[in-house]
């Protein structure tokens, strides 16, 4: 889309060091591209009239509209660029009454006190919208922290919408620890379900289990539970892969199909036993473990023949 050149300019100079505008009619700049080492001469060239934004360096390249490069910087987009700021759009929600989303919460089992101290910290909102109501969670960047877009959880029907970044994008509370244990689930209400247990894990949620990247704080002691379907559990045992350490949780088969934490928090009458005795069965992903599951399902399949 067409830019004010000037407004363009004016941005990309907080953030290219050395900007100097060129060309005939001054619709490009030049500048030090912030994403590499210092350099004898500019590297980065700018279309004002875009904000299209090209590193020259081989060994960089990075090609950027507006909004990826503030992605990038984890910062927010500039609200004539196009994009959204989420900051300012979350702080307004918060500004809408909350006790619905209060008693929703107390509804899907979380303790009231962890509730509350989700209130007092504003890490939920509430949000009306065409006759629906949401509970609305920040969602920040693996990378530093910026709110980069808002979960919302319908709470009078039953349909979940999801706005904002989701590559990459995660739910945590206040207080989250990386050094802790990590269990990764979907959806922010699984993420508080394990967090109000008292084994001492964490939860975090990824917004999107198929879609999510893994943020890049988490290097080990993690264990993938998403929920109990095929989706679910692939992306367990791929994620799993890809961490050091990381355990990959197959749901008990009397569970039922896309049971979640959440559903456990709900229906078990002893829910810290219960998910113990789930997480007990984490695994690593690696050959043998894939190999002892095909030769179970060949097993399970021979039994279900009768030979005469």
């Amino acid at each position: 889309m067409p830019y004010d050149p000037d407004k363009v300019f004016a941005f990309y100079s907080e953030h290219v060091s050395g900007l100097k505008r060129t060309g005939k009619d001054n619709v490009r700049a030049v500048g030090f591209c912030p994403f590499h080492a210092d350099e004898v001469k500019p590297s980065a060239s700018i279309l004002l009239t875009e904000g299209l934004f090209k590193c020259f360096m081989p060994d960089c390249g990075v090609e950027l509209n507006i909004v990826s490069f503030c992605r990038k910087l984890n910062m927010n987009i500039p609200v004539w660029a196009g994009g959204k700021n989420w900051k300012r759009i979350y702080e307004k929600i918060l500004k809408d009454p909350r006790d619905q989303a209060f008693e929703y919460l107390l509804h899907r089992g979380i303790p009231i006190e962890y509730i509350q101290e989700l209130y007092d910290n504003n890490e939920f909102g509430q949000n009306e919208y065409e006759d629906m109501i949401w509970i609305v969670f920040p969602i920040y960047s693996p990378e530093g922290g910026a709110l980069v877009g808002l979960n919302k959880v319908s709470i009078n029907t039953n349909d979940k919408r999801t706005n904002g970044t989701l590559m990459g994008s995660y739910w945590v509370d206040s207080k989250f620890d990386w050094n802790k244990p990590i269990i990764m689930v979907e959806a922010v209400i699984n993420a508080i379900s394990i967090n109000v247990s008292n084994l001492g894990f964490q939860g975090l949620a990824i917004i999107m289990a198929e879609n999510s990247k893994i943020p890049s704080h988490i290097l080990g002691n993690s264990i993938f539970m998403f929920d109990n379907d095929v989706a679910g559990y692939s992306a367990a045992r791929r994620y799993s892969r890809m961490v050091d350490s990381g355990l990959c949780v197959r749901w008990p088969d009397f569970y039922p199909n896309k049971f979640d934490p959440n559903d456990l928090l709900l229906t078990s009458r002893s829910f810290d036993v219960d998910l113990k005795n789930i997480l007990d069965t984490a695994e690593p992903i690696n050959e043998w473990t894939d190999t002892k599951k095909t030769l179970s399902l060949i097993k399970n399949r021979r039994s279900a023949f009768t030979w005469s």
